[in-house]
């Protein structure tokens, strides 16, 4: 991430990772539809003295398309996807969006792989993929992925 990048944490829960990033990057957009996550996501970032974040509450297909339909660009989206996967709408707002890169938390191989063909086929190279054990001796685990929008 870079100084000057605007980042969206959508599904961000108590906006951990926009906490994490929002000393590295202009500003942060936290996306969540639990109106109490992303009031605890506020708190979290009064807490930590964050400045450059501004929350979103609604369905995050729904609050990137109205982005999108804004022309609002963004240079690093970060999804940490439902089991059932990202959303088709969710998606193509991203890639209209244009982000230079898309951070992907997936917690089920078989929606990550479809969703990849996806974002593959709009321009967006997967640059790596790190399996994470997230529940030793369980089925359970978590991919990293990182897409980066091609040239």
């Amino acid at each position: 991430m870079q100084a000057d990048d605007d980042l969206i944490d959508a599904y961000c829960g108590v906006g951990s990772f926009g906490l994490i990033a929002a000393d590295k990057v202009k500003s942060v957009r936290d996306v969540d539809s639990e109106r109490t996550t992303i009031e605890d996501a506020r708190f979290n970032t009064r807490k930590n003295k964050v400045e450059n974040a501004n929350f979103y509450i609604g369905n995050a297909d729904q609050v990137m398309n109205r982005l999108a339909k804004n022309n609002e660009n963004t240079s690093v989206i970060i999804a940490i996807a439902p089991k059932k996967g990202l959303l088709k709408g969710f998606i193509e707002a991203s890639v209209k969006m244009q982000p230079r890169e898309f951070i992907y938390l997936s917690f089920n191989p078989d929606t990550l792989v479809r969703d990849l063909k996806y974002f593959k086929q709009n321009a967006y190279e997967t640059k790596a993929i790190t399996p994470i054990d997230v529940a030793p001796q369980t089925l359970d685990m978590m991919c990293i992925c990182r897409l980066d929008k091609e040239n």
